[in-house]
């Protein structure tokens, strides 16, 4: 609460992990089955993170992982962190730009890896395992050396992830379980997509693209408000920059039509 470090990780401190910088991290917050320090049942926020590509090389890398110990207070003035610790979950033949999606329950995570592919977890695996799925490659047009537009985000009750290609061109929604493509919509374009975001009940896909919002069923990839998405009177053709917001409800969209 008062801006003090608790604790600091640096990767050079660790001879094991690849020297690469971290990608972004994911939060799941309050993971149902929390089970990564201190045993079954820790409620606290699970961060996970990977590498980055180092220059040119996207061959390998590192997935990691960091949780608070159960019955940790962080109230105490004089914590102690002794027990803290990062975890390396696996050392992986892939490198990413994005963060992951992990799934409410904390126990299946997705990454969308360099190279135009994904991969995750979602047996109810510990994450020091092989994944179970992938690494597949994404059957997008475009750069097949590049990565997600987007990171990927978890929709129809977590059995969806929702995916965008290398330049911006498609949309996909794949499988959770399987990988496989359930619908794909482009070539829309070059123009970057927003993050996509979901509805409360993991129904329905919104997402902006140059001066237009879309709305998609998640499950079926149909379109909710036609192909031509929805474009205030008025708009100009610039294009979108800014990310949007969902009301708790699902009710409410809130967005900047010009990213400025």
């Amino acid at each position: 609460l008062d801006g003090e470090v608790v604790y600091r990780f640096e990767s050079r401190s660790v001879l094991s992990i690849q020297q690469h910088h971290f990608a972004p991290v994911e939060i799941a917050h309050a993971p149902e089955r929390g089970n990564y320090k201190g045993g079954e049942g820790n409620a606290n926020d699970v961060i996970m993170w990977g590498s980055l590509p180092d220059g040119s090389d996207g061959s390998m890398g590192d997935t990691m992982l960091f949780q608070l110990p159960r019955g940790f207070d962080h109230s105490q003035a004089s914590a102690d962190t002794e027990d803290f610790e990062v975890q390396v979950l696996e050392s992986v033949p892939w490198t990413t730009r994005r963060k992951p999606a992990i799934s409410s329950s904390g126990m299946d995570a997705y990454f969308a890896l360099v190279n135009n592919r994904i991969t995750g977890w979602n047996k109810g695996q510990r994450f020091d395992v092989v994944a179970n799925l992938g690494p597949q490659p994404m059957p997008h047009a475009g750069d097949p050396s590049g990565y997600a537009g987007r990171p990927i985000v978890l929709g129809d009750d977590d059995r969806m992830l929702i995916v965008t290609s290398p330049g911006n061109e498609y949309i996909s929604g794949v499988d959770s379980a399987t990988g496989g493509m359930m619908w794909v919509h482009g070539p829309m374009g070059a123009s970057p997509f927003t993050v996509p975001r979901i509805s409360p009940d993991g129904a329905v896909v919104y997402f902006g693209k140059k001066n237009k919002i879309y709305s998609l069923n998640s499950t079926s990839g149909t379109w909710r408000w036609g192909e031509g998405g929805y474009s205030q009177r008025g708009t100009s053709a610039s294009v979108m920059l800014a990310d949007f917001s969902l009301s708790s409800t699902g009710e409410f969209l809130f967005y900047n039509g010009f990213g400025r």
